[in-house]
């Protein structure tokens, strides 16, 4: 049995000439390689339950009746305090 060996495969050290092209990666791939990295990474329940909480504070600093309340409950707690 013959033994393959380098000389075998490329008598006369012919080896062949592969060209290589480089294609640069475009800013759209770039951004797209970086979102699907954080896809896997992020925990994206703990972030909806932040906006959630952000989106009900902005709702109850809007509400004016709202702000009343807070006003009343702050003042409240703050003559509760006083008599203790």
């Amino acid at each position: 049995m013959k033994e393959i060996s380098y000389r075998s495969i490329f008598p006369n050290n012919n080896i062949p000439n592969q060209e290589f092209q480089f294609k640069s990666t475009t800013l759209k791939e770039k951004l797209k390689d970086e979102i699907s990295s954080l896809i896997d990474r992020v925990d994206f329940s703990a972030i909806a339950a932040k906006i959630l909480q952000l989106e009900f504070k902005v709702q109850v600093e809007q509400d004016p009746i709202n702000t009343l309340l807070q006003q009343l409950k702050e003042k409240s707690n703050i003559n509760n305090d006083l008599d203790i």
